[in-house]
């Protein structure tokens, strides 16, 4: 197919590893547009995937060009609209480990990147153990914080903690971690569908002992929203956020 010849030509290891970044990153734009989740691409994720895409992505994440590992991130999220390609995903550890370590606190952008490959990827209950497994519910967890200000990031995060919140590792980690404050901070006053999804999640958690510690957070939240609101009106002292 038109496809396959111009994979097999831009999967050239002369061209993926050029020494010239223009021309890697040229390629790299050209694989983007290609893999553009509009419209209708689970044709051409499927015909990308055949062809070997998932080495070329495997050596942008690798590579010491950050605008590269962007590009390789940006990748990944997008073939993981496609039901095939988030299961060949999946079944990549190495690259799946190279996908959730690109997250950090300094680029919201890859992290927009990073929690949608992740939350299209937890569509697929297959891909549960391998998210957790490869540190993703760390990289979670960050995005679903205060320090985390892309309301876009805290979307797509809680949307995959409301997929893995099903299965029993998460729940057990994310009721012993601060992230259950978060959710419910978000299931009360997020915008959208993050508040839906955080909802979702925190219904997933509702469980004997984490039952008990969601009920005891939210009280404590409440009592915080409640105070403040007092505050504001001059019912009482304002004594600063926790």
């Amino acid at each position: 197919s038109v496809m396959a010849g111009i994979a097999d030509d831009l999967f050239d290891e002369t061209i993926l590893a050029s020494s010239d970044k223009r021309v890697r990153r040229t390629t790299a734009r050209i694989l983007i547009n290609l893999a553009n989740p509009t419209p209708n691409p689970v044709e051409r994720h499927n015909a990308l995937i055949d062809a070997g895409i998932l080495f070329p992505i495997r050596l942008y994440l690798t590579n010491k060009d950050f605008t590269l590992k962007t590009m390789g991130v940006t990748l990944a999220a997008m073939l993981a609209s496609s039901p095939s390609a988030r299961i060949e995903l999946g079944c990549q550890p190495e690259l799946l480990r190279l996908l959730i370590n690109m997250c950090n606190p300094h680029d919201e952008e890859v992290n927009e990147w990073v929690a949608k490959a992740l939350a299209e990827l937890a569509a697929d209950s297959s891909n549960f153990d391998p998210i957790i497994s490869c540190g993703g519910l760390n990289a979670l967890i960050y995005m679903i914080c205060p320090r985390s200000k892309s309301k876009k990031v805290r979307e797509d995060a809680v949307r995959c903690l409301a997929s893995l919140s099903a299965h029993e590792v998460a729940k057990t980690r994310l009721t012993q971690s601060k992230a259950l404050g978060d959710l419910i901070s978000i299931s009360k006053s997020g915008p959208g569908l993050s508040k839906l999804y955080a909802t979702a999640t925190l219904t997933n958690l509702e469980h004997d002992s984490a039952a008990i510690r969601i009920q005891t957070l939210y009280r404590g939240f409440a009592s915080r929203r409640k105070e403040r609101r007092r505050s504001i009106s001059g019912g009482a002292e304002f004594t600063g956020f926790e």
